[in-house]
Formats: C-alpha cells, structure tokens, sequence
C-alpha cells in the first residue's frame, strides 16, 4: 500500500496534494459503494435454478467480493489520510 506520509510543515502545493487525494478517494469510494449495491440487486435478480444463470450469479458473487475488497483498501487509505491531515 501507498504510504502518504507528507514530509514536514504544509506548504500550499502540499496541502493541495492532500486535499485532492482526500477528494479522490472519497469519490472512489462512492463509486465502489455503488458498483456494490448494484451487484447485490443483480446477484438477487440472478438467483435461479438453471445452469447459464447460476454461472452468471457466480460471477456477479466474485465481482461483489472484489468491489467489497477495493472499498476497505480505499477506506483504509482514505483513514492513513485522515491521520496524516491531523
């Protein structure tokens, strides 16, 4: 994982480096909240008995795992950023 530690004092482009980062994070966490929502609704919808179908929900499954993955690495970055703001 990325380290954002900011070396000493907060010069202006610094500043706005974190500022930008937070923002950015923030939006793809957002993002991936709502990828995730809509592949619970897809998962639902897909959750029949025949074969094409099933495979479907598999893949829709591992999609979701991947989506709930990426969103706690961006929560985690976004928490390192918070510290390192404070």
């Amino acid at each position: 994982m990325y380290s954002f530690a900011i070396a000493d004092g907060w010069a202006p482009d610094v500043l706005w480096a974190w500022t930008q980062a937070s923002i950015d994070i923030e939006a793809a966490v957002a993002a991936v909240d709502t990828a995730t929502a809509a592949l619970n609704a897809l998962i639902a919808d897909t959750a029949w008995d025949s074969d094409g179908v099933r495979a479907l929900n598999e893949k829709l499954v591992e999609l979701r795992s991947r989506t709930v993955l990426e969103s706690v690495e961006l929560r985690d970055a976004s928490d390192e950023l918070r510290r390192v703001g404070s």
